[in-house]
């Protein structure tokens, strides 16, 4: 697979380091998302009737990139599937398996997606291609873990180590994944802090009820866009007793401040770096966004939700919300 591919396959979750993106315009990004977006939704017919012409290749291979991209799994999966299944299949066909697996793992069928994962593997070689293989293990074991099977969670990274182990970094990362999953159905770790109010606040039992634990930073685009599930999560669930707690791991508290002061968030924050102990590191938090459901007693019940992750946990937990 070509450098530029590898480049692409970057899944929506930032590393807590701030990037460096000096001269980024939000204008400037909605407006090629736009572009590429018209793109997709051509490309999707044209692979369908031109499945066997000379420009079959490089259709495939920029429909798989840009579901990459923006995360188009559902709706490129059954060209990818198509695409894979041929006798004359090519060189996309590692994105095509990548689409079907993320496909499969979004929709719940995580033993379907490990399945493809396994596919993924047998056809990768060289160091080049760790990272591929790394982030959507990392991927596919996150939803496994917001669904709570700890159990898939374990075999995706096994298969990750079966095929990289010799590769030095991943025996200890996946050593340190099978920690973090080891959380999942325990006690959540006693953490006593102080929110940015300076008001005392605790991971512990909470009378209230359910919490959601949400790791975030303000310069990672990822993060912004789960806020509105959050409120409507809050919204949905708070006479339930469901409580947000916002963990915010950017450098200064300033930087916390800034996005605040311009959009107030209905839910108690955190700012990891100056709250008086480390939230992030007891729960083996090594990338944003991250979000946990605690139950009352403190139990960690779900990890790594996102998106419908999030909305399905709660549901299978609380209930279905109250707007339904």
């Amino acid at each position: 697979m070509c450098p530029l591919l590898l480049a692409l396959l970057l899944f929506p979750a930032d590393d807590p380091t701030p990037p460096d993106r000096p001269g980024a315009s939000g204008s400037l990004d909605a407006l090629r998302r736009e572009h590429d977006r018209r793109f997709f939704e051509e490309l999707l017919p044209f692979v369908a009737e031109h499945g066997h012409g000379p420009d079959r290749e490089e259709a495939h291979r920029l429909l798989f990139d840009l579901a990459i991209r923006y995360g188009w799994f559902a709706e490129a999966d059954s060209a990818a599937r198509a695409y894979v299944a041929s006798p004359d299949r090519g060189a996309a066909t590692p994105l095509g398996q990548l689409v079907s697996a993320m496909a499969d793992a979004e929709a719940g069928r995580i033993r379907a997606a490990i399945v493809l994962y396994r596919e993924l593997m047998a056809g990768l070689d060289g160091e080049a291609q760790v990272r591929l293989a790394a982030d959507l293990a990392d991927t596919i074991a996150d939803l496994a873990l917001a669904s709570a099977d700890a159990e898939s969670a374990r075999e995706v990274y096994t298969c990750f180590l079966d095929r990289f182990g010799a590769v030095p970094g991943v025996p200890e990362k996946v050593e340190a994944e099978f920690s973090r999953i080891a959380l999942l159905g325990s006690p959540a770790p006693a953490i006593e802090a102080r929110d940015v109010s300076g008001q005392p606040i605790s991971l512990g039992p909470s009378p209230r009820g359910h919490r959601l634990v949400f790791f975030w930073a303000t310069f990672s685009e990822p993060c912004l866009a789960e806020l509105p599930a959050l409120a409507d999560a809050l919204d949905s669930y708070g006479d339930r007793g469901l409580e947000v707690i916002g963990v915010a791991l950017d450098a200064s508290i300033e930087d916390l401040d800034r996005v605040v002061d311009r959009e107030p968030l209905p839910w108690r924050l955190v700012h990891n770096g100056t709250s008086g102990a480390d939230w992030s590191g007891p729960l083996r938090v090594t990338s944003v966004p991250d979000t946990f459901l605690i139950a009352p007693d403190g139990t960690i019940l779900r990890m790594g939700l996102r998106g419908s992750s999030l909305s399905r946990a709660l549901a299978e937990v609380l209930g279905p919300n109250s707007s339904e």
